[in-house]
């Protein structure tokens, strides 16, 4: 019985369970990450932990140099002309 609401075992749930089911010391998020060919963030994990499916059995000290991929924004062409169409707010 799900404890979760609207809890499913999607595809990437049972990837997780399967690729953990075989792991007999655990696995990282980031191993796991490698393991399935995808990123798996906590919030996947973490509804595994609260269904009981999975636990936490440690922690592990690991080298890490971070780069991330983050958006870059930039004004539309005639971006000045549509701002001036919308009313202004006072305050």
């Amino acid at each position: 019985m799900a404890k979760t609401k609207g809890f499913k075992m999607n595809e990437k749930r049972t990837k997780i369970m399967e690729a953990l089911m075989n792991s007999e010391e655990g696995l990282t998020l980031s191993e796991l990450s490698v393991e399935m060919g995808e990123e798996i963030k906590s919030g996947t994990t973490n509804v595994l932990l609260k269904e009981g499916l999975i636990e936490k059995v440690g922690t592990k000290k690991i080298p890490v140099t971070v780069y991330r991929e983050v958006s870059i924004y930039k004004a539309v062409e005639g971006a000045e002309d549509k701002i001036a169409a919308y009313e202004k707010v006072e305050g």
